[in-house]
């Protein structure tokens, strides 16, 4: 069946974009409703922006299966153009607020409920551990395993205390692609946008059905400062993480993930007992949980212990 798509729009403006719309040959002639909800439009200053609650539109459907798609006007000013049309990205970004609040990013330390862990598709940070010398700024490696092909996903990320993300001069999050999950050619765009409870919203997506390549892996780096921070354990959590496919019905979520980071300058080894370490969080010198300790050396409460 041969597809039309015909917005409505006032000389001298023009369509903004093409949907390919998948049509049943079931579908009977007549008028369809279609609702846009939430439109946001932003300048390139964030603080400038234009919101419309909902659009009405209509999808009609006439002999021989030619359809039109009617856009109503979203403004109010008797015009269809451009500033009835926004992208989403803003929307899943910014809410509905005017931009980024500035805000400390809090602990987040919440426990993982295993339930809520999609382990077969998954956006996560591995456990790991900085000793002396390489306090400062690094890269957080942000993964990705998958057992499907994912086409874009969305998380918020919570870093604790004393850890920041860094930015470039014009306030954008500093992030490295790893050119090895990317495929050829990619259009992928990766967006990050401070939110009001300190989480950083992370978004990425393709408008051109491109999925990422590999299972499993570092997927891109985040830039970020951990001067000053003292000993111990912390922990760097991910929420409401959603991964979707090229077809956007299929997607996962993940409530909660974490990461636990641990530092520890101090290169002195206490001596300890096993059973001094029982009900204790051990973790071993790569920053890893064990669940059972025996002889050698491990991490308890950001020091170094040894059990002979």
């Amino acid at each position: 069946m041969n597809i039309t798509v015909k917005p409505t729009v006032a000389a001298g403006d023009g369509e903004v974009i093409n949907m390919p719309l998948n049509i049943s040959e079931g579908m009977e002639d007549g008028e369809y409703p279609i609702a846009l909800q939430q439109i946001k439009l932003t300048e390139a200053d964030v603080a400038n922006y234009y919101e419309t609650s909902v659009v009405k539109s209509t999808l009609t459907i006439g002999e021989g299966g030619e359809i039109h798609y009617v856009l109503g006007d979203a403004t109010g000013d008797s015009v269809v153009d451009v500033s009835d049309y926004t992208i989403v990205a803003n929307i899943i970004l910014f809410g509905g607020s005017n931009g980024a609040k500035s805000a400390h990013l809090p602990n987040g330390k919440m426990r993982a409920n295993e339930e809520n862990v999609t382990s077969e598709n998954l956006i996560y940070v591995k456990d790991f551990s900085l000793g002396d010398g390489n306090i400062g700024e690094m890269e957080l490696p942000i993964c990705m395993k998958s057992e499907v092909p994912i086409r874009s996903f969305q998380f918020d990320l919570y870093l604790p205390d004393g850890m920041e993300a860094v930015k470039t001069s014009k306030g954008k999050f500093t992030t490295t692609w790893n050119a090895d999950r990317l495929p050829a050619d990619d259009e992928h765009t990766l967006s990050l946008a401070q939110q009001s409870d300190g989480a950083i919203r992370v978004l990425c997506g393709s408008l051109y059905d491109e999925t990422f390549e590999g299972e499993d892996g570092v997927l891109f780096k985040l830039k970020v400062n951990v001067s000053g921070m003292a000993d111990g354990s912390y922990i760097i959590a991910l929420k409401d993480i959603k991964l979707s496919e090229t077809d956007i019905t299929k997607f996962y979520k993940t409530t909660l993930y974490e990461a636990v980071m641990n530092i520890d300058t101090d290169t002195s080894i206490d001596a300890v007992s096993a059973d001094d370490l029982k009900g204790a969080v051990v973790f071993d010198l790569q920053g890893r949980r064990v669940q059972s300790v025996e002889k050698g050396i491990f991490i308890v409460n950001g020091r170094k212990v040894v059990i002979k």
